[in-house]
């Protein structure tokens, strides 16, 4: 008797220990899902969308998606000692028709701020592959020091128009951007190439 109640206890134990072991697999799985290309690209995937930080050798982890207000998606970098922050503004998104059935081409202005004043503005062009559920970075475009972006307008051929404003020569970068500017990229699956 003593014997089969060790028996039934050391199976309970064991049924615990394998349902306790399940749910930390099934947790451990939603966890390590990615919410950015979930939100964005409707993927699931533990896969990242990772952005190299232009002139650095620094990548960026896209990790949190701001819905509610500010409509961007965001990431802290390291670089070294220092440290910084990647904002996508993913409501200018803007897809290529070089896009096939299993590619997405596109196009979408991110800022880069770090220990410094400077909050730098790219353009960035990826591809979103949809069979392996990555998105690669293939080129990256300087904009301007803290602009602010209007629009960008894809002609559905090979030019991308991006209009903004920057400071003037008389204003401080501390004031508003209020010169209107304009900046036509030629671009393929290769990457930009500025035009005027």
């Amino acid at each position: 008797m003593i014997k089969e109640r060790i028996i039934r206890t050391g199976r309970v134990i064991i049924l615990i220990m394998t349902v306790a072991i399940v749910q930390s697999c099934k947790n451990e799985d939603t966890s390590s899902q990615s919410d950015v290309l979930l939100k964005l690209f409707s993927l699931k995937t533990s896969n990242d969308w990772i952005i190299k930080i232009p002139e650095t050798n620094a990548k960026c982890k896209i990790s949190e998606v701001d819905i509610d207000s500010l409509h961007v998606a965001k990431g802290v970098y390291v670089d070294g000692e220092g440290r910084g922050e990647v904002i996508v503004d993913y409501l200018k998104i803007t897809t290529f028709n070089q896009s096939s059935k299993n590619e997405l081409y596109f196009v979408v202005p991110f800022k880069v701020s770090n220990q410094g004043s400077g909050i730098f503005n790219y353009i960035g062009m990826f591809v979103l592959n949809y069979e392996d559920k990555i998105i690669k970075q293939i080129d990256s475009h300087f904009l301007g020091d803290r602009i602010i972006i209007d629009s960008l307008e894809y002609n559905g051929n090979d030019t991308l128009q991006i209009q903004f404003k920057a400071h003037s020569e008389r204003q401080s970068f501390s004031e508003i951007p209020v010169e209107r500017k304009e900046l036509k990229i030629n671009v393929s699956k290769n990457g930009f190439k500025t035009t005027t």
